[in-house]
């Protein structure tokens, strides 16, 4: 039927009926119609099916990540985000930390203890009252 008329023109109705079975039958005992595709197509090797096209080739530069977003913590709860370059090291991370302008609201009227910097994971900031 389907080597004969195409997918497109071959319905439920038609296969029920060439199976001599009630359509509810069909839904029943097969995948949805969307699945058939594939089945047709592989089983009257149809050039175009999915099954015969080449793998793409993975692109390694769309794996690379550019930048990284950490989240910043004070005295443990998650109170921003700071995006810095994916390869910054502890140095860089704390420059662009300190030159945030959320870093200045989080840390205005306390005393900053310490700065713990995971790199690439986390950012944690102990304060004490001032």
């Amino acid at each position: 039927m389907f080597a004969e008329r195409g997918y497109e023109h071959v319905g439920v109705t038609d296969v029920a009926r060439e199976a001599e079975v009630a359509e509810q039958t069909v839904y029943n005992y097969f995948r949805p119609r969307s699945g058939w595709s594939l089945t047709a197509r592989n089983r009257f090797r149809i050039a175009d099916s999915l099954t015969y096209q080449a793998f793409p080739e993975a692109d390694a530069s769309a794996l690379q990540a550019t930048a990284v977003e950490i989240p910043v913590q004070v005295n443990g709860k998650v109170r921003f985000v700071v995006s810095v370059p994916a390869q910054a090291d502890q140095a860089e991370t704390e420059r662009l930390l300190r030159a945030n302008s959320q870093f200045a609201a989080a840390t205005s009227g306390v005393v900053l203890e310490r700065v713990i910097i995971v790199p690439g994971r986390i950012i944690s900031l102990v304060t004490g009252a001032s």
